[in-house]
């Protein structure tokens, strides 16, 4: 392991002013930006050069360190995933969700959504886990994610790995992806019916959402394609914009919530999911990632969890159609959450 990086982590760690690690998918670099002042900087996205930490209810300015102090260092060797992996204990939560999920599936065949994407906290009060020693095992575990730490005494600590690519800007080029449908990885899952319409769903609104701001022969879709994500596998659909004029900051607000996260249609979803699930998601299921006044590499804050001294709480969530079967989706939930239940209780 790089001694470097882990000797950097350790010492942002002591100090306790605000920082970010993070580290593209398939990069050989993990970079690191800082504070040397308590301060919590906000702003449009567009404005600055740094790392944005947005939430799922999205607001005029996101929380930001600045890209002005920065180091980079060599990423840790890919681990392999150990087999078993234990999963969360079944709480009294799992009457209520699958109670919940039982309610939109039927709200669904109303008419009323096409899809809602629900989701949970995990709360762990007994985690073991540190989040420097987190941080250093998905770098070697999740080398096909975007894996970050963020620490602000004002703002918090959270860390996850990310398969999802929420917007990309390099140029005139922009670049998202339709992600949906979850399966245990394999070398050839099999999918079902109600993951490729889950997906396909995806796919159209991200399309429709595009097609206000770009002509339709601007945007070019990749065909269906399995993407890896630990010890997961989704279908994914690769969507490229070529435009030369556009607003990063629409942008954002006209894609998220993706309905990989919130649901089909966009508001009406949203809507539900703050009316029905019973918790804050906080920056779970909003965006995160380096941006620059002419660049931007953003990514859905998937697979996340949120730490402190007190109680360590893990976030998972999966898309209901009118085809979803209460128990797989909450099965589901629990595979999505084994690596980092492992990765919280000291276990990998």
């Amino acid at each position: 392991m790089p001694k470097l990086l882990e000797k950097a982590l350790e010492k942002r760690w002591e100090l306790q002013r605000p920082f970010v690690f993070f580290s593209h998918p398939n990069e050989r670099f993990v970079h690191h930006y800082w504070q040397d002042d308590l301060q919590l900087q906000k702003t449009p996205i567009q404005e600055v050069n740094g790392f944005v930490l947005a939430p799922f209810e999205l607001q005029n300015e996101h929380p930001f360190i600045s890209d002005a102090q920065h180091r980079q260092y060599n990423r840790p060797e890919v681990k392999n995933i150990p087999d078993n992996l234990a999963l969360p204990k079944e709480t009294h939560d799992k009457e209520s969700f699958l109670a919940l999920i039982d309610k939109t599936r039927k709200q669904i065949e109303k008419g009323t959504f096409q899809k809602v994407v629900l989701s949970r906290p995990i709360h762990l009060p007994d985690a073991s886990g540190h989040p420097v020693a987190m941080f250093l095992a998905m770098l070697s575990y999740f080398p096909k994610a975007m894996v970050y730490l963020w620490h602000h005494p004002q703002v918090g600590t959270w860390l996850g790995a990310s398969p999802e690519q929420f917007l990309k800007i390099e140029g005139d080029q922009l670049y998202t992806m339709a992600l949906a449908g979850t399966l245990p990885a394999t070398s050839a899952p099999q999918w079902s019916s109600k993951e490729i319409e889950e997906q396909e769903l995806v796919v159209e609104d991200i399309v429709q959402i595009l097609q206000k701001q770009f002509p339709k022969k601007a945007i070019t879709l990749s065909p269906p394609y399995n993407r890896t994500a630990g010890n997961l596998v989704h279908l994914c659909t690769d969507i490229t914009v070529v435009a030369s004029e556009f607003s990063l900051n629409q942008l954002t607000k006209a894609l998220h919530p993706t309905p990989a996260v919130g649901g089909v249609p966009s508001e009406k979803a949203k809507r539900y999911i703050l009316d029905n699930e019973g918790y804050s998601r906080g920056f779970y299921s909003g965006f995160f990632g380096p941006v620059g006044k002419h660049s931007a590499n953003l990514y859905v804050n998937l697979r996340c969890m949120q730490w402190s001294t007190t109680n360590t709480t893990l976030f998972v969530g999966g898309g209901i159609t009118r085809k979803s079967e209460p128990e797989m989706e909450w099965e589901e939930t629990q595979r999505k959450a084994s690596i980092l239940y492992n990765l919280s209780l000291g276990s990998l």
